[in-house]
């Protein structure tokens, strides 16, 4: 399989350039010794030991821990390319029999690196091959037409024409065939990548789910507790308008908790995600988060006829809105709801006005236990994320052009509501 590791296929790159070399070596000097040719020793020489001091130096540029890019190791293929040019020019032009050499860097272009280096590399490489057809320094034991006149000589010159047009259409072959398999190849490890790590991360909310539910059945008993106390206070200082006030706050907050408990035992007892209104479940949803977060403000925009469509709805799904919506009203005390149909889909944007998303936060973004946030446990926008994309969704976070960070969730919407 082919890898796309760049600093491998930099390492590779040397090998198969330093075996080049090597076998160009032993023709030199089999050419010689054997054949008799009158190359240009000198000139042959210095090329091949450039590349292989190039090659020392990028084997130990390899041991530094700077990335290799794709530009990088497209100026290595260029140079490879530009070498072979001038061992061609030396050595008989488009006669020599060692020309297929150009396919070389044109494959390795092709299977590792993006698309438009690959049709550079293949432009330059026809483009050489059509130099070396008219500047090059002869060799008479290669080249017939040195020794023959009239209809030879123009047989001659078709058979190299027709090299160079055979060189053509297998270049441009192997650039098509070998740059779709590379594409295909590099998604399908993309999609493996992604797949290790839904499946990492969904073994680690299961243990979190299994941590929760043990710590649910242990908060039952307080919280009823709680609640049995409030209601007595509640009726002692019946007189006293501030503290019932109060009193009331802490009576709805045992409220929500007892309800979000409620909501983690009925989610691992539901079947199959249900059909609800968009606008019923952004109503009972709102309602709910007004009373956990009576502090802060919301904007809220609803295209009309909302409620004439539904989307896919389980428990965990109001838990999941209300993460984004704290994380947002963690930022400012006021945030932005806008909520509207996109073809099949139902788009939701939530908007603060804090500082933004920082660049830290942004490439941890989805992992667990990482939290931007001094107090924050790490796993809300996680639940969040997972929740979201188990019922056909998708959670992306931006930085709002203007100020803040812009929180957009895509959800499906069920087909017989369209």
């Amino acid at each position: 399989m082919i890898s796309f590791a760049p600093r491998e296929n930099l390492r590779l790159l040397c090998i198969i350039r330093a075996l080049i070399v090597g076998a160009l070596l032993l023709a030199l000097i089999w050419a010689h010794k054997s054949l008799n040719l009158l190359l240009n020793l000198p000139a042959l020489g210095s090329i091949l030991l450039v590349s292989a001091l190039l090659t020392l130096v990028t084997l130990w540029r390899l041991r530094a821990t700077t990335p290799v890019t794709q530009p990088e190791l497209f100026g290595q293929l260029l140079f490879d390319l530009c070498s072979l040019s001038l061992v061609f020019f030396f050595s008989g032009g488009a006669t020599n029999p060692f020309l297929a050499l150009y396919l070389v860097p044109l494959s390795i272009a092709a299977a590792t690196l993006a698309w438009p280096y690959a049709w550079a590399m293949l432009l330059l490489c026809v483009l050489s091959y059509g130099v070396l057809l008219f500047f090059y320094v002869p060799l008479a034991e290669l080249y017939p037409q040195v020794r023959v006149v009239g209809d030879s000589t123009r047989m001659a010159q078709m058979h190299v024409m027709g090299m160079w047009l055979t060189f053509v259409v297998s270049a441009l072959l192997i650039t098509l065939f070998v740059v779709r398999m590379a594409s295909a190849l590099r998604r399908k490890q993309q999609e493996l990548a992604a797949n290790r790590e839904r499946q990492l991360r969904n073994e680690q909310l299961m243990a979190i789910a299994t941590l929760a539910a043990g710590t649910a059945h242990e908060l039952g008993t307080p919280l009823s507790t709680l609640k049995t106390l409030l209601r007595e206070m509640q009726l002692d200082y019946a007189s006293n308008p501030d503290l019932s006030r109060d009193i009331q706050c802490l009576l709805e907050q045992v409220n929500l908790c007892r309800d979000s408990l409620n909501t983690l035992v009925s989610r691992s007892r539901d079947g199959q995600p249900q059909p609800v209104e968009v606008t019923a479940l952004l109503e009972r949803l709102l309602d709910r988060w007004r009373l956990m977060r009576p502090e802060a403000e919301i904007d809220l925009a609803l295209e009309p006829g909302l409620d004439a469509h539904h989307t896919l709805w389980d428990p965990s799904l109001d838990q999941a809105l209300l993460n984004l919506l704290n994380n947002a009203a963690d930022q400012s005390p006021r945030i932005a709801l806008q909520a509207r149909r996109d073809g099949a889909q139902l788009q939701l944007r939530v908007r603060d006005y804090g500082k933004g998303i920082s660049a830290r936060t942004a490439e941890h973004l989805g992992e667990l236990f990482f939290s931007g946030k001094r107090d924050g446990m790490g796993i809300g926008f996680s639940l969040s994320q997972a929740t979201i994309e188990r019922l056909g969704g998708q959670v992306r976070l931006y930085r709002h052009p203007e100020q803040g960070t812009l929180t957009e969730i895509i959800l499906p919407l069920t087909p017989g509501a369209q």
